[in-house]
């Protein structure tokens, strides 16, 4: 599986999660295939998801975290340790038709994250027993009935990320089940999918909108990311809306709850923004 995050000359690196806009658009595309619907519809059907983080037992996440300037996966995995274990590089190149050769400018380097690791780190929990999981939350509202079908587990197969010409990117649904409110608000909502901080320290587990009229209140340590919506129903992808977040693991501290406004903000698409005014 391969999520952009960013290039470096012909090298392109992978996130280590699944983005909620990742996940929402291949559920999107396979939904609308599977009712036979046309690629514009349904778009707010699975808008309120989170993103996605691996697991190794399929119950607890490698939840992201901040610390001492380092991105740490879990309790004591570092984002290096990680990326030596369960990423590899794809390698893909164009031969001219004239020489058999390869194209001049033709070579990418992408990487891939990998179902097993290729490196055993014991210490860390990181054995070569089963797949990685992948867990997030996803919200249905009232329009829950029109996906029954469609969310089987051990049937819903969907493709995630870029490169699945390739054949990367394969997930299949393997449990399905309700969260208690308790879970839904380690992943910084609550149940009608707005955005839930308490006193204190609160990690990210989605991006949260940089908003003058609250984060001038928090206190924060982390990463800011430019984040951008486009809409690829053109011959040309429009942009659509572009902010900045705090990054996923990023930490918010709270003070007083009480004078902190923050019913304006909703979970969409792994994003914690601000639904009632534009950015």
């Amino acid at each position: 599986m391969h999520i952009k995050k960013s290039s470096y000359g012909v090298m392109a690196e992978t996130e280590l999660f699944i983005p909620g806009q990742s996940m929402w658009g291949a559920l999107t595309r396979s939904y609308n295939l599977y009712c036979g619907a046309g690629p514009d519809e349904n778009r707010d059907l699975f808008s309120a998801i989170t993103c996605f983080y691996p697991s190794f037992d399929g119950v607890s996440i490698l939840a992201p975290s901040y610390r001492n300037g380092m991105l740490f996966l879990g309790e004591n995995i570092t984002e290096d340790e990680f990326r030596v274990a369960y990423t590899d590089t794809f390698v893909s190149t164009a031969i001219s038709p004239l020489t058999g050769s390869a194209a001049d400018e033709s070579l990418h380097e992408t990487d891939i994250l990998l179902p097993r690791p290729k490196y055993e780190l014991a210490d860390k929990g990181i054995c070569n027993k089963a797949n990685l999981k992948w867990i997030g939350l996803l919200g249905l509202g009232d329009d829950g009935g029109k996906a029954e079908g469609f969310l089987k587990e051990n049937g819903l197969e969907v493709h995630i990320g870029g490169e699945i010409r390739y054949g990367l990117g394969l997930l299949v649904l393997r449990e399905a089940a309700e969260s208690d409110v308790w879970t839904v608000k380690e992943w910084n909502i609550n149940e009608e999918g707005r955005l839930h901080l308490e006193n204190g320290r609160n990690i990210l587990r989605n991006f949260l909108q940089i908003d003058s009229g609250v984060n001038d209140m928090l206190k924060w340590k982390g990463a800011v990311v430019p984040l951008a919506e486009l809409d690829f129903s053109r011959n040309e992808p429009v942009i659509t809306e572009a902010c900045l977040y705090l990054n996923t693991g990023s930490s918010v501290c709270v003070e007083n709850m009480d004078d902190l406004d923050i019913s304006g903000f909703r979970l969409s698409k792994g994003k914690l923004k601000r639904i009632e005014r534009a950015c």
